[in-house]
């Protein structure tokens, strides 16, 4: 029976830990491509290259699995597998482990979420998978849970096909065997005070984000039917995120105001 194929990518780059573990689970199941960033590509949101030439280029693996890397973001990866190196778009595409949690407003920010949401635009069903930081050494072993969670949206009916939706998965900073089980959750909107330090003492130098360090400013949300609480909670969370970013409330509220307005 001919193999399912699948396109998988990150935004940590080829060589990361994360997209072995995926590769090395997956493989047996689906006729695999790799296409992912020559270098770390974290933050780069849902960024693309548009104006300039791309690089890119094969790499040798010993399983054989196919695998190119691109000098451009996570995003430039799924373009130019879709648009140059596979004959037809593939039946799925997976993205990750990234080496860090993508909940919240995280995902917006995420290149690992990027790869997903970039997939759904082209029409082809797709899974993020973030793992917090705090579990890089067991990547292996949340490789194939992330096999696990993907055959049961799989098999549930959910990957059938492409529509308004992608799923955002995350694991939490637990040993596999602790994890608490599956919540599966809503976005947080809370956020983190971000502040700049000077690297040369000097006003108009070069700064340095230090993100994350004096916590949440806004901790709305902050409860186990949201993302970040389940997460750092001990539960891996499943959320569905929709491309279609229409506020439908808002959209009718507008409608009337400017009911009659039209020449």
């Amino acid at each position: 029976m001919k193999k399912p194929t699948m396109l998988i990518s990150n935004d940590d780059g080829y060589f990361a830990s994360g997209i072995e573990a995926l590769i090395c689970a997956f493989k047996e199941k689906y006729d695999v491509l790799v296409v992912a960033p020559e270098t770390e590509q974290s933050g780069k949101s849902h960024s693309f290259t548009f104006g300039s030439p791309l690089n890119y280029r094969k790499i040798e693996r010993a399983d054989d699995v196919p695998c190119f890397s691109v000098d451009g973001s996570p995003s430039d990866c799924v373009k130019v597998a879709f648009a140059h190196l596979m004959p037809q778009k593939p039946d799925f595409v997976i993205s990750g482990i990234n080496a860090g949690e993508n909940i919240g407003i995280a995902n917006f920010y995420s290149g690992t979420c990027a790869v997903a949401r970039e997939a759904g635009f082209w029409r082809v069903p797709a899974v993020a998978f973030s793992l917090h930081s705090g579990q890089k050494e067991n990547m292996a072993q949340y490789g194939n849970l992330s096999l696990e969670v993907f055959e049961k949206l799989r098999e549930a009916g959910f990957l059938d096909k492409a529509g308004k939706t992608i799923y955002n998965v995350n694991f939490p900073d637990t040993p596999v065997n602790e994890v608490k089980g599956m919540k599966i959750v809503r976005q947080s909107l809370a956020y983190y005070k971000d502040t700049y330090i000077l690297e040369d003492g000097e006003v108009g130098g070069k700064i340095r984000l230090r993100a994350n360090e004096d916590g949440m400013a806004e901790r709305e949300n902050c409860h186990e039917t949201y993302d970040i609480a389940a997460n750092f909670a001990g539960y891996s969370t499943i959320t569905p995120l929709l491309l279609d970013a229409t506020d439908d409330l808002e959209l009718e509220k507008l409608k009337l105001t400017y009911k009659g307005t039209e020449k």
